[in-house]
């Protein structure tokens, strides 16, 4: 186990902790917001997102103008949003679909990123020079330990066509202002043993506006790891709130879109034996105004 799964593994076990006490205390004291509140970042930092629904719920019940409750419930029933956040470093909305394409597609799908083994190529990100103060596309294995590889043109067409079908609905989610999807650029990746993403946002220089995650791998999953944290986000000052997040457990042939300008990371993979074709796969995507993109 490297440092970066240990550290996650103790920010787990301090929110496992932390909500052992926080039901106790709601035990005595049922309709205390302050405690349903607490609870509710500490199972989102969890993934157990079914936990937190009813909690948004019962906020509601005690009082019905509660901003945050609201907006978490708008969230989780991607609905479209009714409260806008009170505070720039509110939860990053996101839409999560399960089953997200036809099982036989996505077994297809699968099969075809399996054939393309040999052009996978170690994932690069866009950072400064060591020499220079000058930007430009580089390998960083501290930063993102993936692989990763361009689509053949008619898995692009079908991701492009879902994609758009979705589109005025995600504006609404998202709070976004509508606008004509034009671009919609895809990749695969692959995540193998100890691999993960680093901290980043996706809105380079405003190109895209949201951005997506589909996952498939195969089933039942060997691999533990490899999931999606959406930190409460700050976009105009560039900030995140590092302690406050939202954990998206990644579930084979499943969706999860985003704005942009959120900063997000996929946790470390660890897997018991490692095999490339046990890997954790997915197709990211960002979509945004400008010209489509090959």
């Amino acid at each position: 186990m490297n440092q970066k799964q240990l550290d996650d593994n103790l920010l787990e076990m301090f929110a496992e902790n932390a909500i052992v006490q926080l039901e106790s205390l709601r035990a005595k004291s049922p309709n205390n917001a302050s405690i349903l509140h607490k609870l509710i970042d500490f199972y989102r930092r969890l993934g157990q997102l079914d936990k937190i629904l009813p909690l948004c719920k019962q906020l509601l019940q005690i009082d019905s103008q509660d901003a945050k409750a609201n907006y978490l419930f708008d969230i989780l029933r991607t609905a479209p949003r009714t409260v806008a956040a009170q505070d720039p470093i509110w939860p990053a909305p996101f839409v999560q679909i399960p089953d997200f394409l036809e099982a036989e597609d996505a077994s297809k799908l699968f099969a075809t990123i399996l054939e393309h083994k040999h052009k996978f190529q170690t994932a690069m990100i866009f950072g400064r020079k060591s020499d220079a103060d000058d930007y430009a596309w580089k390998v960083d294995l501290s930063v993102r330990n993936q692989e990763t590889i361009n689509l053949p043109s008619d898995v692009k067409q079908l991701f492009r066509q879902h994609i758009r079908q979705l589109f005025p609905e995600l504006c609404h989610s998202f709070g976004v202002r509508p606008f004509s999807p034009t671009t919609v650029d895809l990749h695969a990746a692959v995540t193998q043993q100890n691999g993960f993403g680093g901290v980043h946002r996706d809105d380079q220089d405003g190109l895209y506006t949201i951005s997506f995650a589909y996952y498939l791998f195969q089933t039942p999953k060997t691999f533990k790891g490899g999931d999606f944290i959406l930190y409460d986000t700050d976009a105009d000052s560039d900030t995140i709130h590092s302690g406050h997040y939202t954990k998206i457990t990644c579930q084979h042939n499943s969706i999860v879109l985003f704005p942009s300008a959120c900063h997000h990371r996929i946790t470390p993979v660890s897997m018991e034996h490692p095999t490339w074709e046990a890997s954790r796969f997915a197709i990211a995507g960002h979509i945004g105004p400008n010209s489509i993109a090959s």
